[in-house]
């Protein structure tokens, strides 16, 4: 197994270098959003530290009321960030099994292997990319002599666009939400993984796209895309999406999806796909 791992390390590395400089972009892009508006608002930012720009890198947007004449506004920043994350590990598991899984299958000595080793790739790569939002907060935080602390300002609520029922205090932690981040993106990328395995990488790649879009518009539980929002965690506003229930919803979501993937491997025709197999 270890092999495998290795294998998909030096193979799909060539599949991060993009994917990687523009969740970085993204990351610095959205931090300076987020201090504009606060300027913009004459929210003081000068208290503010490590774990509020993450916070803004990941703000999201508000829950949607539909009321006459006010527009939604959506957080597009935010979809770019989460796609992009995505996007890293989109390709090569499909491009491995159908271009290249010759090589990579008889390395592995059996179809559930590769399976594995493909899913912990994912999981590497998203950690990976989640880990560049965090490096880009922590620089910044390093270039303007903030404070490096996991504690969060309440008016940082403020200057992502949270206008009422903010539950913020002194001593709330960036750790709760950020560990919903893990797990959230965790589970949309094997998800991502899932779909391309039963049809093709551009429809993963939609169908996650349309479900994030979903759950820009819609405050539930049930769709992962509100897990990865800071303006909708029930730590930050008290309307927000329970955070057990999400919690509880992307890792079925996870565990489903590498059971599905394990299964689809076993069963699927790879001759019919043109393989060398």
């Amino acid at each position: 197994m270890f092999r495998c791992i290795r294998y998909d390390v030096m193979v799909g590395a060539r599949h991060l270098v993009f994917p990687a400089i523009a969740v970085l972009m993204l990351s610095w892009a959205l931090l300076c959003v987020g201090y504009s508006n606060a300027a913009f608002l004459d929210i003081s930012a000068d208290a503010f530290g490590f774990a509020d720009n993450v916070s803004m890198i990941w703000g999201g947007a508000a829950r949607y009321e539909l009321r006459p004449s006010v527009p939604f506004r959506p957080p597009l920043g935010w979809l770019l960030l989460v796609q992009a994350t995505l996007f890293a590990s989109s390709r090569y598991p499909y491009e491995d099994l159908f271009e290249g899984g010759f090589h990579s299958i008889i390395r592995s000595r059996s179809r559930y292997r590769w399976t594995i080793s493909k899913a912990i790739w994912v999981v590497l790569v998203t950690i990976v990319m989640l880990l560049c939002t965090v490096i880009v907060a922590a620089l910044w935080t390093l270039w303007h002599r903030q404070e490096f602390s996991a504690l969060l300002h309440p008016q940082v609520a403020s200057a992502i666009g949270v206008g009422s029922e903010v539950v913020l205090e002194s001593t709330s932690s960036i750790i709760p939400f950020l560990s919903g981040v893990t797990v959230g993106l965790l589970s949309l990328s094997l998800f991502q993984l899932v779909m391309s395995l039963l049809a093709q990488p551009p429809i993963a790649i939609l169908t996650c796209a349309v479900l994030l879009i979903f759950a820009a518009y819609t405050q539930t539980p049930l769709l992962v895309g509100n897990t990865l929002m800071f303006a909708r965690w029930d730590g930050c506003v008290s309307s927000g999406v329970p955070f057990g229930a999400s919690i509880v919803v992307a890792a079925a979501t996870l565990t489903l999806s590498i059971l599905i993937s394990i299964v689809c491997v076993q069963r699927r025709d790879l001759l019919s796909r043109g393989t060398n197999l």
